[in-house]
C-alpha cells in the first residue's frame, strides 16, 4: 500500500470566496468550516494517490459523485500486462482521487467504520494520517459516523463502539438533569404519563 495527499487549495480561498458573498472580510477558519460542515469548505481541494488492492479501490470508486473524480489503472492484460489468471481482488491498482475536503469526510464517515473491510479501514486511515500532515484541521474531523452522530449507529448488526460512546456521554450527565429530562420527554409525546 502507498498513500500520498496534496493539498491543492488553501484557507485564502475559503476566506475569499465567504468574503466576496458576504461583502466583506471574511474570518472563517477551517476548523470551523470543517466542524459545521458549511458548503465553503468545500473550496478545500486535495490530491490522493494510491496503490492499493482492487477490492480497496472498488469500495472508494462506490463514494463518487458529482465533484469527485476517480482515476484507476485498469487490470485489463493489454495494458497492465497482468495474465487474467493472475488478477484477483487484491493485485494493486494505481487510484487517484480528486475530491474535496466534504468528499473525504463523507469517506471517512463509512470506511473508518469498524463495520468496513479492514483492508480499506487501513487505507482511509492512512489517507487520514496523510491529511493530517497537510491540513490537522480536516484531519481532526475524519471519524467514523457515529461520532458525527453522537454515538447513534444505524448499521443492521452494530460494532458495539457506539454503545460506549453513548455510556461514556451519559456518565457525564448527572443523574437528576437526566431524570428531568426524561420525564419531561415522556410527559410531551404521551400527555396521559404524568
Amino acid at each position: 500500500m502507498h498513500v500520498e495527499v496534496r493539498k491543492i487549495t488553501d484557507s485564502e480561498l475559503l476566506r475569499e470566496i465567504i468574503g466576496f458573498i458576504l461583502d466583506k472580510e471574511s474570518t472563517m477558519t477551517l476548523r470551523k468550516a470543517y466542524y459545521s460542515r458549511h458548503s465553503p469548505a468545500r473550496t478545500q481541494m486535495f490530491l490522493v494517490k494510491m496503490i492499493i488492492p482492487t477490492e480497496v479501490s472498488v469500495h472508494l470508486r462506490t463514494h463518487s459523485q458529482v465533484g469527485q473524480f476517480h482515476y484507476v489503472s485498469s487490470n485489463r492484460e493489454d495494458w497492465s500486462g497482468n495474465k487474467p489468471e493472475e488478477v484477483n481482488r487484491q493485485t494493486p491498482v494505481r487510484h487517484v482521487m480528486l475530491l474535496n475536503a466534504e468528499h473525504l469526510l463523507q469517506i471517512a464517515e463509512a470506511r473508518l467504520c469498524t463495520k468496513s473491510l479492514e483492508a480499506t479501514r487501513r487505507v482511509v486511515q492512512a489517507i487520514t494520517d496523510k491529511v493530517e500532515e497537510v491540513d490537522p484541521d480536516l484531519a481532526a474531523r475524519m471519524h467514523p459516523k457515529c461520532f458525527r452522530q453522537g454515538g447513534v449507529c444505524y448499521e443492521d448488526d452494530p460494532c458495539g463502539i457506539h454503545m460506549l460512546m453513548l455510556r461514556q456521554v451519559a456518565e457525564q450527565i448527572p443523574e437528576r438533569f437526566y431524570r428531568d429530562w426524561r420525564n419531561d420527554f415522556l410527559t410531551k409525546s404521551n400527555p396521559e404519563v404524568k
